[in-house]
């Protein structure tokens, strides 16, 4: 094993390159503008690397961030690999979830603003007929696209595959 510097990018959460020198990763990951710094998503750190012991792409921060671990350590590389690729997909249908629920929650307003109009209307009514019969069913209505937005949250958030939460589509919800 031998110490080699670790080019680490926050950005993605994930190890970027292993090298003998800091010149080396600034030549492969570069420099910002014409300075000499790394750019602020790249951390480096000196790591005990062996390729035969160590799959680069499952060493991640350590808890405090000053440092790298390897929560595979003591497997194969090749289950290793296959735990980061596990982690991935984990990590890309959380992504997925996240944006999905931004678009349920979006699609739940756009369409709660789309009944507005028909609250003056059953203002008026309610006023002709001397109740608030269909101001009720105003709310009602409103309260019912709400609670299909909830429930498509719900659907999307027990969803355990990938797979099934590419297929999830938020408009089909409603």
């Amino acid at each position: 094993m031998a110490i080699k510097k670790i080019a680490f990018s926050t950005q993605v959460n994930r190890a970027y390159s292993a090298c003998d020198t800091l010149e080396e990763i600034k030549s492969i990951i570069g420099t910002v503008g014409h300075t000499d710094e790394l750019h602020h998503q790249f951390k480096v750190f000196d790591f005990d690397y062996d390729p035969a012991e160590t799959y680069l792409l499952a060493l991640q921060l350590n808890a405090a961030g000053d440092g790298l671990v390897n929560p595979e350590a003591g497997k194969t590389i090749d289950e290793q690999r296959t735990a980061v690729e596990n982690r991935d997909i984990t990590n890309s249908m959380n992504l997925m979830k996240k944006m999905k629920t931004g678009e349920i929650k979006s699609q739940t307003a756009i369409k709660v603003k789309e009944l507005k109009w028909k609250e003056s209307k059953a203002r008026d009514a309610d006023a002709i007929a001397g109740n608030t019969n269909a101001l009720r069913a105003y709310y009602q209505e409103r309260e019912d696209v709400r609670q299909a937005g909830n429930a498509a949250e719900v659907k999307l958030a027990a969803l355990t595959s990938f797979s099934d939460v590419q297929k999830f589509n938020p408009p089909d919800e409603f």
